[in-house]
């Protein structure tokens, strides 16, 4: 895994329209989703709200995208509404291989859209937020805790077994109090989970 993402995927909307129009036999107008490294559009109905989300993977990776398809359905069958559904394709795959202007193969997959607003949006966010977004992660916690995974399967940079890499790249922080939290959050984990996390479901 490398220490920084590759860069961003190079999709438009015309390339979205042709990848859901010949794989879901689907249309209708995009709007482009702001992500972090994989480009993501949202297909909107006949009133204009969003129904679908089309997911264009930065870089190829089946593994991580296997592991995601199993986390999805696991999800859809013990905690019914609680994330998206995932789409198969026109001919029953999980998602299908596109190339890149860049010359890379991505991956796309489609997927229902959660109503509701974003967590980033919210104008306040007090105690009674953070104790229920902390109920929820608890209980898709406690769900995929059942759900088998290989140590490494489809890890990321957003991953904290990932420790050894996010090191690597703490120095391009500009803000030293920011950078000194991520040293110790860093160091915690190498310190106290690292030694136990083999032991521990996941």
């Amino acid at each position: 895994m490398d220490a920084t993402p590759p860069p961003l995927t190079d999709f438009g909307l015309a390339q979205a329209e042709e990848i859901l129009r010949i794989h879901w036999g689907r249309t209708g107008p995009l709007k482009p989703l702001t992500s972090y490294e994989d480009r993501n559009f949202a297909l909107l109905d006949g009133a204009g709200e969003p129904s679908h989300v089309l997911r264009v993977q930065n870089v190829g990776d089946p593994l991580r995208l296997g592991l995601e398809a199993r986390v999805l359905r696991h999800l859809a069958q013990k905690l019914p509404g609680m994330g998206p559904e995932l789409l198969p394709t026109s001919s029953g795959k999980d998602w299908v291989e596109v190339p890149g202007q860049d010359g890379r193969v991505h991956l796309a997959r489609m997927m229902t859209w959660v109503p509701g607003p974003l967590l980033a949006d919210l104008p306040g966010r007090n105690m009674d937020t953070w104790c229920s977004l902390g109920e929820l992660l608890g209980r898709v916690d406690r769900c995929l805790a059942e759900l088998p995974r290989k140590p490494g399967e489809g890890q990321h940079s957003w991953c904290m077994e990932a420790t050894d890499p996010l090191a690597q790249v703490l120095h391009l922080e500009p803000d030293p109090d920011m950078r000194r939290l991520f040293e110790r959050a860093l160091l915690l984990y190498g310190g106290c989970v690292r030694q136990v996390i083999g032991d521990l479901p996941q």
